[in-house]
């Protein structure tokens, strides 16, 4: 039962860092790109 639900924890916080990261890219790309073509960070 433990393993099952470790399995099920990992899943869920797996598919809610995918959704962050995409919200989060969607979130640099609408802004950032907008105002400078090379972000500081990229360079």
């Amino acid at each position: 039962m433990l393993v099952m639900y470790l399995i099920f924890l990992a899943a869920f916080c797996c598919n809610y860092l995918i959704i962050f990261s995409i919200l989060i890219g969607e979130f640099i790309g609408h802004w950032l790109f907008l105002d400078e073509p090379i972000p500081m960070f990229f360079t």
